[in-house]
């Protein structure tokens, strides 16, 4: 993570930086809770989404398999709908996408703050990408670290 780091410093405000480190205390506990149950881990994709899928006579093809680890499908699900999130359609798009799940699988997801720390914790890695490769990231910065700080208000405790 770059955010706290010295290099990258003058890309974040003293609160930026507090939110993140919150954000990521809930995400951990998430992640803490998932790993938790061994079991439960199965190779996912870790990089789901409307980009990565084609459509090639009908059916439905996934690519771009370079984040397959060992996971949890929530982690899939969350990362699928976290590309959606800001379409005003979102809710439609949502249950569209969870019907069609459950219609091969059980539904992995236990609670809804569980989605939202799993999209909060992409958006952390995103900002730290974000950070790292573009010549200006401060727009980007800003606008995730104003989702993260709704979210850390809406989790915290």
């Amino acid at each position: 993570m770059v955010y706290n780091d010295h290099h990258y410093k003058h890309l974040f405000s003293d609160l930026q930086i507090k939110i993140i480190d919150r954000a990521i205390s809930i995400a951990d506990r998430e992640f803490a809770r998932l790993y938790a149950d061994q079991e439960g881990q199965i190779l996912i994709h870790g990089d789901l989404h409307y980009w990565n899928v084609n459509l090639h006579r009908g059916e439905l093809y996934i690519m771009d398999f370079e984040d397959v680890m060992l996971g949890y499908p929530v982690q899939d699900v969350a990362i699928t709908l976290y590309y959606g999130r800001h379409r005003e359609q979102y809710p439609d798009l949502r249950e569209a996408f969870r019907r069609g799940y459950t219609s091969r699988r059980v539904w992995p997801v236990s609670r809804q703050d569980q989605i939202e720390t799993l999209q909060a914790a992409r958006s952390i890695n995103f900002i730290n990408y974000v950070a790292r490769i573009e010549d200006t990231p401060q727009e980007y910065i800003n606008e995730r670290c104003d989702e993260l700080q709704e979210f850390v208000e809406k989790y915290w405790y």
